[in-house]
């Protein structure tokens, strides 16, 4: 987990540091020559290389216990079904509503039109769970439902005792409910099942990347170990309920740049200006984000041998600040919906991070 969390830290000022860089009309190219690395391709007149060193561990809790989280959305997977966490999370899309059911999705090789970028091709098959009280009978032991069931999935309920009819007691052939003998007066009937919604693709996804337009009000990240036969299941409730336990806790992560200059005065000119935009621009983006800067330092100036048969030198400087980065890991809660054919179970444990062990319980559709 640290090594994944530095990591991002490290890309995301990086990506902050070529954004203000590139139109910088004294160092058009300085932009290029920023990476996490000192090997560079070439020789350049400027680069800067951010390294993120040591990280301090801030517990919030003795057993790093944020709370329970509510909403519509959770992830599940099929029990005998490959599964390689191409999802990584879950969340609900605040710019659209949700719409019930649970959907389950196979991921596919894909073939972009950039040969260097791998890509997948997610379709998703829609299952939602219906309940019919005002039956169409057809005739006095014939019932006609509003869907086509899924085989295995139908409940039939006698009301005003709740009673659930036995098997033997009815037919399933298609939408159609044949009653061993017909219903005494006084009585009614519902009907639950649940029914196969078609399905929908195939959706292009690539791995670290968010998508908001595969399943209405539901955002979901495909991670690094994005791979092609993976199957698993979003289910996306009508109320909102409580979906997982949050376990988190925050890093103090330092990040280190140095700057190479063949320009004494260069140097000292894109030290000043980085210091500068550090603190006034980056802090306050990055607060926004709930990443706290703190203790920006400008270090020293150095001089290295550049060519030592021409006697010429390149100009270092050293910059460097703190990071308040939080980092959680959420656990599924999911409890018994429904009884039908397909069965899902929760993710029994995340991709990365800690936590307490949590009673994992089966979830029927």
């Amino acid at each position: 987990m640290f090594h994944h969390l530095t990591l991002a830290v490290r890309d995301r000022v990086i990506r902050e540091l070529r954004d203000y860089w590139s139109n910088h009309p004294r160092y058009p190219d300085f932009a290029k020559y920023i990476q996490g690395k000192y090997s560079f391709d070439e020789r350049p007149q400027f680069g800067m290389v951010v390294r993120t060193g040591g990280a301090n561990n801030v517990v919030l809790s003795p057993d790093n216990f944020i709370g329970t989280l509510e909403g519509h959305v959770t992830l599940a997977q099929f029990p005998g079904r490959p599964f390689f966490g191409s999802i990584e999370w879950v969340r609900e899309d605040p710019y659209a509503a949700p719409v019930a059911g649970v959907y389950h999705l196979k991921v596919f090789e894909g073939q972009g039109s950039d040969p260097n970028v791998k890509e997948y091709d997610v379709y998703h098959t829609r299952y939602r769970k219906t309940s019919e009280v005002t039956l169409n009978f057809i005739s006095d032991t014939e019932i006609m439902l509003g869907g086509t069931p899924l085989a295995g999935s139908v409940s039939v309920y006698e009301y005003p005792s709740r009673r659930k009819l036995e098997g033997t007691e009815y037919g399933v052939e298609g939408d159609i409910i044949t009653l061993m003998e017909a219903v005494p007066r006084g009585l009614s009937l519902s009907v639950s099942y649940t029914e196969d919604l078609g399905q929908s693709g195939p959706f292009r996804v690539k791995a670290a990347r968010a998508y908001r337009d595969i399943i209405q009000g539901v955002t979901m990240i495909f991670g690094r170990r994005l791979q092609a036969g993976d199957e698993m299941a979003v289910i996306v409730t009508e109320e909102r309920e409580e979906v997982s336990q949050e376990y988190g806790g925050r890093w103090d992560v330092s990040v280190d740049m140095d700057l190479i200059a063949r320009d004494v005065h260069s140097q000292a000119d894109i030290a000043d200006q980085t210091v500068v935009w550090l603190w006034s621009t980056l802090r306050p983006k990055l607060a926004s984000m709930g990443i706290e800067m703190s203790d920006v330092s400008l270090g020293g100036e150095a001089e290295e041998v550049y060519d030592d048969n021409g006697d010429d030198y390149f100009f270092t400087a050293s910059i460097s600040f703190s990071l308040q980065v939080d980092w959680f890991i959420h656990f599924p809660l999911v409890a018994p919906l429904a009884q039908s054919a397909i069965q899902l179970v929760p993710l029994e444990a995340p991709v990365t991070g800690i936590g307490s062990d949590v009673e994992f319980v089966q979830r029927l559709l």
